[in-house]
């Protein structure tokens, strides 16, 4: 079996113990009980390797019915956005839709609302209808947007779904981008100036890790392009975790950019991870943090930033900014572990 080569990021591979960051971020007593007695003086480690054969599980494409089994399992599970689109109608109203898809980004429906229309029985009966007439009935809904919040929860009430707020919603990201490059700019009326941000409620400060999250050790490493659209990285061989269709007209040879946090109870983690419906990793460069994002407001600090990890940490987003956002987060147990126990394709979309 093909091992998968990982390649590290930056002059060699920095394997970093997560909670001395905290500890320096948080100082007592916030943290007056540290989980480990433990001199980080020494925290890392350099090991002049520019790359690595890990993952070698990655090596071998899904069996068809493991992957027939997710396919089932991510078209019941759905995502959906309704909101204004940058397109005034003739009578001075913007545009707007209901949009609605599974994760597979394969079913997609669209209804179009009476601006005079936008309430949450409206948009009941525009769901239970999307519902009615589609192949594969949801067990879970998505939604991301902040502003429809109380609408969008008041509709799905009791419509027998699992409803979540949630901003891992990867292929409504991409379905709304492609509408606006395809759609939107092709209509009378369409303003570019309206353009939806990033809405999503106003997050916290980032709080501490919870004691199930934490690793022991995290380095920055990346995936080719190619692995992804090939289909070398899937549900067979990526444990616990998320994955998503990359669009394929992103350059083969381009790398996607990623972390690997290692622990001996790495699935754990990954099963946590999970449940809590991971969004993405991002770094702030004004506070010196990298930050861990789930569901639709919640922030966790992984680690603080000094100079020789926000070189790292630059040259992460700037892989993200190359692929509109696009990186991962890999579960091990240790360094020298040939698979996975848990993978993450991430987006953070920014506009």
């Amino acid at each position: 079996m093909a091992a998968l080569v990982l390649q590290t990021l930056a002059l060699a591979t920095f394997l970093m113990p997560l909670e001395a960051f905290l500890c320096d971020y948080f100082p007592s007593p916030l943290r007056s009980q540290p989980r480990r007695q433990q001199d980080y003086q020494d925290a890392w480690h350099e090991r002049n390797i520019q790359q690595r054969h890990v993952f070698s599980s990655l090596g071998q494409k899904s069996t068809a019915s493991r992957q027939d089994t997710v396919k089932e399992r991510l078209a019941q599970e759905w995502e959906l956005d309704c909101y204004s689109r940058p397109v005034v109608g003739e009578d001075g109203k913007k545009l707007w839709e209901l949009m609605v898809c599974d994760s597979l980004g394969e079913f997609r429906a669209v209804e179009t609302m009476p601006s005079n229309m936008v309430n949450s029985r409206e948009l009941r009966k525009l769901v239970e209808k999307v519902i009615e007439d589609a192949p594969v009935k949801p067990r879970v809904i998505r939604f991301f947007r902040n502003a429809m919040f109380n609408m969008v929860s008041l509709a799905l009430k009791d419509l027998k779904v699992r409803v979540v707020p949630s901003r891992s919603t990867n292929a409504l990201y991409s379905w709304i981008d492609e509408r606006e490059r395809e759609v939107y700019a092709k209509l009378p009326g369409y303003d570019p100036q309206m353009r939806d941000s990033n809405d999503v409620f106003g997050l916290r400060e980032p709080e501490v890790m919870p004691d199930g999250l934490m690793g022991d050790k995290y380095a920055f490493m990346c995936l080719p392009v190619s692995q992804f659209l090939d289909g070398e990285v899937n549900y067979e061989n990526s444990g616990i975790g998320r994955l998503f269709q990359l669009d394929a007209s992103l350059p083969r040879d381009e790398q996607v950019q990623g972390l690997v946090i290692y622990s001996s109870r790495a699935k754990s983690i990954a099963a946590w991870l999970h449940s809590m419906e991971l969004c993405f990793i991002k770094a702030n460069f004004s506070k010196r943090i990298m930050v861990l994002e789930v569901g639709i407001d919640t922030q966790y600090l992984m680690a603080t930033l000094n100079d020789i990890r926000r070189v790292e940490a630059q040259i992460f987003e700037q892989g993200k900014e190359k692929l509109g956002g696009v990186h991962f987060l890999a579960l091990q147990t240790d360094e020298e572990s040939d698979g996975v126990e848990g993978f993450f394709l991430l987006r953070e979309r920014k506009r």
